[in-house]
C-alpha cells in the first residue's frame, strides 16, 4: 500500500461520534415551531422528553421567529443544522463562531441574525435546556457507544489516504442528531485557526423497544461523506479543466439533479466522483457483488448515467499507481473522461438535428 506515513497520520485523526448541545437545541426549536422534518417522532422516549421540555415555551418569540423565517427565507432542513454547527455559547448567550458567517447557509443571508441569536439565547435560558441536556448525558453516551460499536468499527479510514495518495485537506466529524429522526445532513465549517471541517449530522431512530436502528445505510453514508473530504478540494483545484464538460452534463440531467438538490456543475462532478469512489471502497472491502451492482443501478436511476464507465476509470487509476501516485495526478484523465461523455451527448443531439 502507498503512503504508509500519511496513512498513519490520517488514522490518527480518529473520528469520534459525538453529541452537540447546539444541534439538539436548534432541532428542538425547529420541532417546536412545527418543522415536519424535525418532527418525525422516531426517537422514542427522547423526543417525548423534548416535547415535555419545550411545552412551556411553545409561545416563546423564538418559535414564532422560526416559523416566520421558514416562510420568508426557506430556513428548513440543513439550513437549521448550518446555524447550529456555527454557534458558540459565550457569556450567557449564543453567538456565531468567529469568521464563520461566510460558511452559513445562504438562506440565512437576509435574516436578522442578531435578533435571532438574542431570541435563541432567551429560549435556551427559559426552557432550561442546559439542564435537559445534562440530564440526558447518560442516554447520549450509551447511544454514541452503540453507534461506535455498530458503525465506526466497520469504517476503514486508512483506505482513503492509500486511495487518494494524500491526506484529507479537512477534518471529518460525526454528530448524532438525537432529535433529527431519519434525516442526515452534511455541513461544512472552518474553525478559527484550524482546517476546514466536514460534519455529518446523523439522524437517530429507535424501534418500539427503544433500541437504536443503526444499519448498513449509516456506514454507507460515512463512506460517501468522507470521500468528499478528498474529492471536493481536488476538483476545486482543477475547475478550469472540468467546467465545460460539467456544464454540459448538468444541462443534460438538470431536472433529475434538481430533485436531488444538485444545482450546479461543480456539485454534479463532486457527487459523481464521490459516488464512484464509494463503489471502489466497497469493492476493495469485498462487499457482495449484488450490493455493488445494486448501488450502480441506483446511480443510473439517479441519472448518473456515466457511473459504470467512471468506476472503470477509477479502477484503471488503482491499477496504475506507479504512473499516478496521487488522485490529483490522475485528474487530467478524469477531465478527459468527462469531456468525452459530454461530447458524446452533444453529438447524439446534433446527429438527430441533422437528419
Amino acid at each position: 500500500m502507498l503512503l504508509t506515513a500519511a496513512t498513519a497520520r490520517t488514522a490518527a485523526q480518529s473520528i469520534e461520534p459525538r453529541v452537540s448541545e447546539e444541534v439538539e437545541l436548534m432541532s428542538a426549536l425547529a420541532r417546536t415551531a412545527g418543522y415536519e422534518e424535525y418532527a418525525m417522532n422516531l426517537g422514542g422516549s427522547y423526543t417525548a422528553d423534548i416535547d415535555s421540555c419545550m411545552g412551556p415555551c411553545r409561545t416563546h418569540p423564538a418559535v414564532a421567529f422560526m416559523q416566520e423565517i421558514r416562510r420568508t427565507n426557506g430556513i428548513s432542513y440543513d439550513a437549521v443544522m448550518s446555524m447550529a454547527l456555527l454557534l458558540k455559547y459565550c457569556d450567557g448567550r449564543f453567538v456565531l463562531m468567529p469568521q464563520q458567517e461566510t460558511m452559513l447557509d445562504k438562506r440565512w443571508a437576509t435574516v436578522d441574525k442578531e435578533r435571532f441569536l438574542a431570541l435563541l439565547s432567551d429560549f435556551h435560558a427559559r426552557s432550561r435546556f442546559r439542564d435537559f441536556f445534562v440530564a440526558h448525558e447518560p442516554l447520549y453516551a450509551a447511544r454514541i457507544a452503540a453507534f461506535r460499536e455498530s458503525i465506526m468499527t466497520g469504517f476503514d479510514q486508512t483506505w482513503y489516504a492509500d486511495f487518494y495518495g494524500t491526506e484529507a485537506q479537512e477534518t471529518f466529524t460525526v454528530v448524532i442528531g438525537f432529535c433529527n429522526g431519519g434525516q442526515n445532513y452534511g455541513i461544512r465549517r472552518h474553525p478559527e485557526g484550524g482546517p476546514e471541517e466536514a460534519v455529518s449530522v446523523i439522524g437517530y431512530v429507535v424501534d418500539s423497544n427503544g433500541v437504536p436502528q443503526y444499519d448498513g445505510s449509516y456506514l454507507a453514508l460515512l463512506i460517501h461523506e468522507f470521500n468528499h473530504s478528498f474529492v471536493n478540494p481536488l476538483l476545486t483545484d482543477h475547475a478550469a479543466l472540468l467546467e465545460r464538460s460539467g456544464k454540459i452534463l448538468l444541462a443534460t440531467t438538470r431536472y433529475a439533479m434538481a430533485v436531488q438538490a444538485y444545482g450546479n456543475w461543480q456539485t454534479l462532478l463532486n457527487e459523481s466522483l464521490v459516488r464512484a469512489a464509494t463503489i471502489c471502497y466497497m469493492q476493495a472491502h469485498d462487499y457482495p457483488l449484488r450490493t455493488v451492482k445494486a448501488m450502480l443501478v441506483e446511480e443510473l436511476s439517479r441519472n448518473f448515467y456515466w457511473m459504470p464507465e467512471l468506476v472503470g476509470l477509477l479502477h484503471e487509476y488503482e491499477r496504475e499507481r506507479s504512473a499516478y501516485p496521487t488522485f490529483a495526478s490522475f485528474c487530467p484523465r478524469i477531465a478527459a473522461f468527462f469531456d468525452g461523455v459530454a461530447e458524446t451527448q452533444v453529438n447524439r443531439i446534433e446527429a438527430v438535428l441533422q437528419q
